[in-house]
């Protein structure tokens, strides 16, 4: 993307002014609690981050999770890749992509139409080879967090400690550049550029006959990241549904947590649960999805977890025949509760 233009577009968001956008209470004098206060010792009761209206960044100066700009913190708040955030502030400010060359020339532009059966091709045998590296240094990533082996291995989950060897690994057309951009598995550049080393949550859905096939890909680096560069990248802005969404097929009592970690760590203790791709990602489509269940709501323990379980209650009323929220610790999610030996 244009250098240039990422610079128009930063200028033209106010990073206050956007954080407001997005439903945080940003004071006058630019300091509030922390986006992540689980990074924060048990003994820091308030952690806090600081707006800098002059740089135009937040920065928490008690953790190294908090240090973005306006693209990086619309990333962290809407769960998106770089290029959606930057779209998203463009269409915000009124700005215009620029033309690329090949569209000033008047020619066609580069990104053809791709079937849908190689977009689903292409992200099925990234996940593949991903899922064969998960013993590089995936699995006991996840095994550290708790996580059992067995719920490792029956989603599918995949580790990549090079993206481009991966890639081109890749059979034709799937390592094609115009298939790996409609796939979305071109958002993970940004964890290759900087030799980031990921593990792979695939979105699985379940075809006639029980076959799976996998519709988007959710990455989390496993090792702390640079400035600029969110924990987690994704091939799709919008993810096509719930995580471990087949439970809903049997269960009669489902917890609903936030994430892919929380949702393996409840498996791992026996309990059924679906992950919701951030607090606010939950479709008001997917609530006759949990017709007549009883539902427990374990989102994280901050302001943005609280903010997501009111929603989805209401969006459950009078459809579940239950909903209960489960209050967790103040800066616990559910993973660290099990791992700290808080729930049984």
């Amino acid at each position: 993307m244009n250098p240039s233009f990422i610079r128009t577009v930063k200028e033209r968001n106010d990073i206050i002014d956007v954080a407001r956008n997005l439903g945080l209470k940003v004071p006058s004098n630019g300091v509030m609690q922390c986006l992540a206060p689980e990074k924060h010792g048990r003994g820091d009761k308030h952690p806090s981050m600081r707006f800098d209206k002059k740089r135009q960044r937040v920065k928490c100066w008690g953790c190294d999770e908090i240090n973005l700009d306006v693209i990086g913190l619309v990333q962290r708040l809407k769960r998106i890749p770089f290029t959606e955030a930057v779209k998203w502030l463009a269409a915000r400010a009124k700005l215009e992509a620029p033309a690329t060359r090949s569209a000033a020339r008047g020619s066609p532009p580069s990104s053809k139409k791709v079937p849908v059966h190689v977009i689903t091709g292409a992200l099925n045998l990234f996940a593949q080879a991903a899922c064969k590296r998960i013993g590089r240094g995936g699995h006991q990533y996840l095994v550290d967090r708790g996580i059992n082996p067995r719920v490792i291995a029956s989603h599918y989950i995949g580790y990549v400690d090079d993206y481009k060897s991966v890639q081109v690994m890749l059979p034709s057309p799937a390592n094609e550049p115009v298939v790996l951009q409609e796939a979305g598995l071109s958002s993970f550049y940004n964890f290759g550029k900087h030799q980031i080393p990921f593990v792979t949550f695939p979105y699985l859905s379940v075809e006639e006959g029980g076959a799976k096939r996998v519709r988007a890909i959710k990455a989390r680096a496993t090792v702390p990241v640079p400035d600029g560069v969110s924990k987690y990248l994704c091939t799709s802005g919008t993810i096509p549904f719930l995580y471990n969404a087949e439970v809903l097929d049997s269960a009669d009592r489902v917890f609903i947590c936030e994430g892919e970690i929380d949702t393996l760590t409840l498996e791992t203790h026996g309990y059924q649960a679906v992950g919701v791709p951030g607090w606010g990602g939950f479709k008001a489509g997917w609530a006759e999805l949990f017709t007549g269940k009883e539902v427990f709501l374990v989102l994280d323990a901050d302001a943005a977890g609280a903010r997501g379980a009111r929603s989805i209650a209401k969006l459950l009323d009078g459809i579940a025949s239950s909903v209960r929220k489960v209050s967790l610790p103040r800066d616990v999610d559910v993973n660290e509760l099990f791992k700290n030996g808080g729930a049984s």
